[in-house]
Parts: C-alpha cells; structure tokens; sequence
C-alpha cells in the first residue's frame, strides 16, 4: 500500500503558478474581473456626479464687503485657496485659517444651504467623496508620470487688509511711516510713494513688507501684533518664491526684507539672481540711450514705461550697492564686476525724473567702487611692498576719498534743503577713511601693544582720528541724523556702535598728544551723550523701542562707557600713554587681559565682518 502510494506521488507533474497578462478584465479569474469592472464602473459613477454637484454655483455666495457675515461667522462651503475670503476666523498667529473639508458639519444649515441640499442626489455623503476635491490634484494627473514629479499651484496670498489683520486706514498710518523714515534707505521706494492703496493693486508682498517694518518703527518688535505680520510676511515670501511669478516688487520686498533680516545675504543673492534673469542691468542702456536722443520730454502714453524702466535701474542699483557694501566692509574679493565708469551714472542727475534719493543712491555706489579698488591694491601691496610702500598706497587712498567728497559735496550744494545728505556724505567719508586704515593695520600684521615702525604709528593714529572726526560730526547734529537711526536698518546700528567702540579700544592703547589723561574724560563724556542720544532714537524714554537689534547695540556700548571709564580711572593721572613694546599697559586694564576684545566685541567681526585690526577672521 505504501508503495503504491510513493508510486502515484512521483508520477503527479509539478504545479505550475498561473501568471497574470494584464488584461482588463482579467482572463485568468473570471470572478474576480467580474467584481474589479464592478467596483470600477461604481467609482466612475461617484466621480461624475461629484463633478456635476461642484459644477454647480452656490445659492448664498458669501459678500466679500459685508461685514455683517464676519461677525456671523459663516462660510462658503468649499473656500478657494487663490481667494482668501476677509469673513473666515484666524488662528492664534492672527491669520485666515482654511478650514478643512472633512472637519465640517454637511447637516448644519448654517453652513450648508438646504435648498442645495434638496438637489443633490443622495441624502447623506460618502465620506469618500467628502475629501475627493481635495484627491482631485491626484486623480487628474497622468498616471504614467512619475511620483516625483510636481508642479506648483500659483497661490494668491492676502494682504493684511483683506485678511483682516489691519484696517485701512491702519495700514495707510504705516505706509505713512515707512515713507518718512525707513524710505530713504531704500532709493527704489521713492517712485511709488503715494496711497497705500497704489502699492496694494501693484503687489500685496510690497504691501506687507512696507505696512510691518512701518508698524515696527512705530511700535518696535516688543508688541503682540508684529510677531503675527512677520510671520505673514514670511510665509507670502516663501509662498511667492517656490510658486509666484518674478515681478520688480517682489525683488523690491526681498531687499527691503533682507536689510531687517539676519538672512540678508541669502535673500540678497536670491534677489540678485532674479534681477539679473529679469533683465534689470540693461535698464541703464535703454535710458541712456533715451537721454543722449534728447528725449527727456515724454507724452503720456510713454510716460508708465518710462517710469517703470526707472524703477528697474533703481532697483539694480540699489543691488549694487548692497552688494559692494557687504562685500567691501568685510575686506574680501567682491563677486561681480562692473565694467566702464561708474561716475557715468551721473547722467542721471539733473533731470526732471530725478529725485533726491538718486543723489544718495549714486554717491554710495561711487564710493563703494572706489573702496573696492583701494582693497584690491592694499592686499596686492601688503604680498609685495613694504610698509613704507603700503603707506604709500593708504596717504593715496584717502586723497582718493578727499576727491570723490569734494566732488559730491559740490553736487549737493545746489539741493540746499536737503541737510541731511551733506551730513550723510561726512559720516561715509569718515566710514571709508577707517576701513582703509583697518585694512592697512591688519596688512601690516600690526599689534596695538608691539609696534615699532614709524609707518605703523602713523597708520594707528590716522585710524584714530578718523574715528574722532566721526564722532564729532555725528554728535554735531544729532536731531538730523541720529535721531533717524529708529528707522535705520540692522546695518546702520551695528556700524555705528562699532565705530564708537572701536575709538575707545585705540584710545585705550594709544597717545598722541601730553593731555590723554584729559582726552580719554572728554571721550567718556562724549560717550555718554552719545548714549542718550541713541536713547532717544531707540524710543526707551517713550516705552516704544525699535527692536531687540537696537537693544543689544545699545546695551554694548553702554558697557564699552563703563568700562573705559573704569580703566582711565585708575590710570596715573601723571602718565601719558604711548605705545608699550611689552605688557604694561595690561597692568592697567585686567579686562583686556582676559579677552583681546575688550571693548569691540566678536560679534561684529563675526555677524559683520567689519575691518577689525585685531581679529584676524576675514
């Protein structure tokens, strides 16, 4: 039996698998065809009519203007992303929440119309088809596309007025104050200084950028209500970039986003690389080429082209000048360059298109490009000149800068009711003459306590008293310039704690004259002036400060005074301070001791980059 049944098991043939053929319906399982064309034939069913029911318009669209339907709180029943209605609720941020569709309620009235109700074709919806709008972007693709591949919705953000985070007449209170402040440091803003509601139709990012940074230097960031335009702004930002067009005034937004942002350089190189893809470097081209033709009278068909050219080259420049600015103050090779004189730009002036914000715009380009050459030539000459050589090159260098100021200082004369751009000149002269002196001490691979040479003496104390000469002019008129600084950018604030720090450190470690003991008092008392003035700017006395930015400046320079004027107290009155081969003057100051930048802290040569002589970090 046994062996009857090994027989029959060895005679049975091998099982094979039946494989699939890809039919449709299947050959192979009848049955199962059968019930896959079934299910099929069903979701194609669902499908249409889920079209048919959206194809149809809603029986009580939702007013946009009536402020009745805010506060009852209703809702269309599906809300269109690229139209965010002002009635919906907002989340914690104080943005428009949307809410989700399988969240809703289809049996409350309130919310969904009855009378729609009564045509649609089944009493109850399948969940299924609840959240079937929202697999549609899915379902309507290829199928034979790959996974990876995306394409991106182009979404319309809401301003803060249709989004009911600001009034109108709020956001026109901050446009108003953008304007008188934060707008001459951005040139470009100049042309389209008017309503609030021109630079709302022309782009709702502009809009945002200006209506927050005016909300900050009124309010300053310590208010609830920034935290939520802020956030606004960077998600319109992010939004625009990854799915937006590229337009003029978004690139205007980037830039005056990046001068108040710790991303400065990121959103810059972003802005300078669509500028460039949009074409606004030959926007110079095109209006010198009208303004030799002769063509400065334009009709008025002309005019909206003509305006918006101008508004490119604007912008363009503006980039230029970031860019030169950033890459010069940090003494390192730019990354672009400019070709032909930059001093031809001054076919711009003069006109009837010109504006005064042009004045400040080409002069800061013509200095940063001379400031570029001047960096090139003192890092070419520290490799292969001495320091008598290389001094050379700095005593050139600031009559360089003596006649691009005379030259600037000529042209200004004629704008006599503009006071503010003779000062601003000054400061930036100043500015200059320290940077080059940095960058001649840090070539020289000069000590403040062992230098020997009489080059090296010269240069520390031309650095110092540029750092003097800065100080005196900006204490001269403090209700013209310094009291501006509450809208000034990150930049400007730095830069100008910076200067003052780095006086007290050279008046720390240098003398020049019998009477130090007496100066280094003076200098105290300046510093302390000083720090009132910056009070009142910053807005302390009012409970109204401009920013956390201005608030850490601050406090370092009001620790820089107290220190200085701790060390100077203990110094001999009968010694005068010269340089020190050896460590004596570390007797005298123990901070410095401990930390080499006792009163310039890192952070400016680390966040900033600035020309500091005794950090070696470039």
């Amino acid at each position: 039996m046994s062996s009857d049944s090994t027989a029959s098991r060895k005679v049975r043939k091998q099982r094979i698998p039946l494989k699939c053929d890809f039919q449709r319906p299947c050959t192979r399982t009848p049955s199962r065809g059968s019930k896959i064309k079934a299910l099929q034939n069903e979701l194609d069913s669902l499908k249409t009519r889920m079209q048919q029911n959206h194809s149809r318009p809603l029986i009580n669209p939702i007013d946009h203007g009536s402020a009745a339907n805010c506060s009852q709180g209703e809702l269309p029943l599906f809300s269109d992303q690229s139209d965010i209605s002002p009635c919906q609720p907002f989340d914690k941020f104080g943005l428009p929440s949307l809410w989700p569709i399988d969240h809703l309620d289809w049996t409350t009235p309130s919310l969904f119309n009855q009378s729609l109700m009564n045509e649609l074709s089944f009493e109850q919806p399948n969940p299924s088809m609840i959240v079937e709008p929202c697999r549609q972007l899915v379902d309507d693709t290829d199928h034979n596309e790959n996974f990876g591949q995306a394409k991106f919705s182009d979404i319309k953000q809401a301003d803060f007025v249709t989004a009911c985070i600001l009034t109108e007449e709020q956001a026109e209170t901050y446009i108003g104050m953008f304007f008188r402040g934060c707008g001459r440091y951005f040139p470009f803003t100049d042309l389209i200084n008017g309503s609030a509601n021109k630079i709302r139709e022309r782009s709702s990012v502009l809009f945002n950028t200006m209506c927050s940074l005016g909300y900050r230097a009124q309010q300053g960031d310590h208010a609830p209500l920034w935290k939520s335009l802020d956030l606004h702004v960077s998600r319109m930002l992010d939004t625009h970039i990854t799915s937006g067009a590229t337009t003029v005034e978004f690139i205007q937004a980037l830039l005056i986003r990046a001068c108040y942002s710790p991303e400065r350089l990121i959103l810059l190189s972003m802005a300078t690389r669509m500028a460039i893809e949009m074409g606004l470097p030959d926007a110079y081209d095109e209006i010198r080429k009208q303004l030799i033709l002769g063509k400065t009278q334009l009709a008025h068909a002309e005019t909206v082209a003509w305006d918006k050219t101008l508004q490119k080259l604007r912008t363009w420049l503006f980039i230029l000048v970031m860019r030169l600015m950033l890459g010069v103050d940090k003494g390192t090779s730019l990354d672009l360059t400019l070709y032909g004189d930059v001093r031809r730009c001054r076919i711009l002036l003069g006109k009837p298109f010109s504006t005064d914000l042009d004045l400040c715009l080409l002069e800061q380009i013509e200095l940063n490009v001379l400031m570029a050459k001047i960096n090139c030539s003192i890092t070419e000459g520290a490799l292969n000149m001495g320091e008598e050589d290389l001094l050379k090159i700095v005593q050139n260098a600031a009559v360089d800068i003596d006649v691009w100021f005379d030259d600037w200082a000529y042209i200004l004369n004629s704008q006599p009711h503009q006071n503010w751009l003779r000062l601003n000149i000054k400061v930036q002269r100043h500015w200059a003459d320290i940077t080059i002196l940095c960058w001649a001490i840090h070539s020289l691979k000069t000590d403040y306590l062992a230098t020997s040479s009489a080059a090296r003496r010269n240069v520390q104390l031309m650095a110092k008293a540029s750092l003097q000469q800065h100080l005196k002019t900006i204490l001269s008129e403090p209700q013209l310039y310094i009291h501006n600084l509450r809208y000034a950018t990150d930049y400007v604030w730095a830069k100008f704690v910076y200067c003052f720090l780095l006086l007290l450190e050279t008046s720390s470690v240098t003398s020049d004259n019998s009477n130090d003991q007496e100066s280094k008092q003076d200098l105290v008392a300046q510093g302390y002036k000083l720090l009132e003035e910056l009070t009142k700017a910053d807005g302390v006395l009012t409970g109204q400060t401009c920013s956390h930015v201005s608030q850490d400046y601050l406090q370092l320079l009001r620790s820089g005074i107290e220190r200085f004027s701790q060390s100077t107290a203990n110094l001999p009155k009968d010694q005068a301070l010269d340089f020190c081969s050896s460590g004596e003057l570390l007797n005298y100051l123990p901070e410095v001791q401990s930390s080499r930048g006792s009163f310039v802290s890192d952070h400016f040569a680390i966040e900033w980059k600035f020309p500091y002589p005794g950090l070696c970090i470039y």
